[in-house]
C-alpha cells in the first residue's frame, strides 16, 4: 500500500483551486485517488464507497458543485455558524458572542 497524505486547499480563490476541485470531483466519481495522492484506486470497486451524493452542502460547495448562497440555505447545522455581512464567523470568538447577544437583546 502506498503512502497516504492529506490536502487542505483552503487558499483564496485563484485559478488553481477550481481546477483542483474539478479533478478531485472527477476522481471521487470514479472512486480513484485524487491527483496529489498515490494512484492506488483500491476504492473503485467498493460497493458502499463514499460518493458525491454523500457530500453535505459545504463539501459540494468546496468542489464547485453548489453556490455559497445555496450552501447557506441547506446548511446541515443551522445555527452552528452565523453569517454577518456575508463573512462566516467563529461562534467561539468573543466578537461573535457580543454580536449575537446584541442582536438577541
Amino acid at each position: 500500500m502506498g503512502a497516504w497524505g492529506c490536502s487542505i486547499p483552503a487558499a483564496p480563490r485563484c485559478a488553481q483551486n477550481p481546477a483542483y476541485a474539478n479533478k478531485v470531483r472527477a476522481a471521487l466519481e470514479r472512486g480513484a485517488s485524487a491527483g496529489n495522492f498515490p494512484h492506488e484506486g483500491y476504492e473503485a470497486d467498493w460497493q458502499r464507497r463514499f460518493t458525491l451524493d454523500d457530500l453535505h452542502a459545504r463539501g459540494k460547495r468546496a468542489l464547485g458543485m453548489e453556490s455559497e448562497e445555496r450552501t447557506r440555505q441547506r446548511c446541515a447545522w443551522p445555527g452552528h455558524m452565523r453569517v454577518f455581512g456575508g463573512v462566516p464567523e467563529n461562534p467561539a470568538s468573543p466578537r461573535f458572542r457580543s454580536r449575537v447577544l446584541s442582536v438577541a437583546a
